[in-house]
């Protein structure tokens, strides 16, 4: 039994790693690795807070560039500007989540290791599985939230002109 759930946790873990690269759209991921080593600071604190304060909600880009609008860090900023700020935050959200999902799998994998032989009774193996059950279902939301945030990242990035090594240094 022990073996069957480690087979069924890394079967699980590489088709969850290998969908959720696709998710993301590539030309944000890349302006995202572009853009963080060179912004200024308070742009990326803002950015990593943001994105910490998404964990557990769905992304909406409308939301997020209203929001980031009306802060007075960001005042005088163009559409331009918050528009790439909020696909930063979404894409730092994202990898935050991709985080997230690799503790929680190792996490599976670690509690299917150390699972004692089950009991005649069988109340480890319920309470094991009920555990079980529940990391699936928190996976399997994240998994929801990333997808529908690829989407959100996309809509957003199209606001973002081509120029974006302008944009970038509007950041700096």
């Amino acid at each position: 039994m022990r073996n069957f759930l480690l087979l069924l946790c890394i079967v699980f873990t590489q088709k969850i790693f290998a969908q959720v690269p696709m998710a993301m759209p590539p030309e944000a991921d890349a302006f995202y690795k572009n853009a963080m080593p060179v912004i200024k600071p308070q742009i990326k604190d803002l950015i990593i807070k943001s994105a910490a304060a998404l964990k557990n909600q769905r992304a909406n880009a409308d939301s997020l560039m209203k929001a980031l609008q009306s802060n007075p860090k960001l005042k005088g900023m163009s559409e331009a500007n918050i528009a790439a700020i909020s696909t930063l935050i979404m894409v730092q959200a994202s990898n935050d989540a991709d985080e997230e999902l690799k503790k929680m799998v190792l996490s599976m994998r670690g509690n299917s290791n150390d699972a004692e032989p089950v009991s005649n009774t069988g109340d480890k193996n319920q309470s094991g599985q009920q555990i079980n059950d529940r990391k699936q279902l928190m996976l399997q939301m994240i998994m929801a939230r990333k997808s529908k945030m690829a989407e959100e990242i996309s809509l957003v990035f199209k606001k973002v002109p081509n120029n974006r090594d302008n944009i970038i240094n509007n950041l700096k």
